[in-house]
C-alpha cells in the first residue's frame, strides 16, 4: 500500500515506524515528517496545516490511506477534504472537533465562575492576541 502520514512529530513518527515494520512492505510518505521518518519513508515538502497542499499531493499520487496525526489539520477539515475526493482517510472529521474544542472552552469558562483554581490560561481568537 500507499501511505501518506501528515505530521512530523513523534506520535507521527511513531505511526510511521510501525507502518514500515509490516510485511506487506507500505510505500510510506510523511507530510512533512522530520529527520526520524526520513529515515523509514520519503518526506514530502508539504506543511500539515496546508490542507490544500496535502490535498494536491494525494490527488496527484493516489495514496491507498492517509493518516492524519496532529490535530490542527482534522480540525481544518483536512479528512473531510480527501473523503469528499474519495481519497481513504483516517482521523476524524471536523464539525465533532470543532464541538470538543467549544466544550473545553465551556469547561474553562466554567471553572473560571467558581473559582476552580487549576492555572492561569487565556482563551485567544486571534494570534496577535496570544502574545
Amino acid at each position: 500500500m500507499k501511505i501518506l502520514v501528515v505530521g512530523s512529530g513523534g506520535r507521527e513518527h511513531a505511526i510511521a515506524w510501525r507502518l514500515a515494520q509490516d510485511k506487506e512492505g507500505h510505500e510510506l510518505y510523511c507530510a512533512p515528517g522530520n529527520a526520524g521518518t526520513a529515515a523509514i519513508a520519503t518526506n514530502v515538502a508539504v506543511a500539515a496545516e496546508d490542507i490544500d497542499g496535502v490535498v494536491a499531493w494525494a490527488t496527484a499520487n493516489h495514496p491507498d490511506l492517509v493518516v492524519v496525526g496532529p490535530e490542527a489539520p482534522l480540525v481544518k477539515g483536512l479528512v473531510d477534504e480527501l473523503l469528499k475526493l474519495g481519497i481513504p482517510a483516517f482521523g476524524p472529521v471536523a464539525r465533532p472537533l470543532r464541538r470538543r474544542q467549544h466544550a473545553q472552552r465551556a469547561v474553562v469558562l466554567y471553572r473560571e465562575r467558581v473559582r476552580i483554581n487549576l492555572g492561569k490560561i487565556r482563551s485567544v481568537f486571534l494570534h496577535v492576541q496570544a502574545h
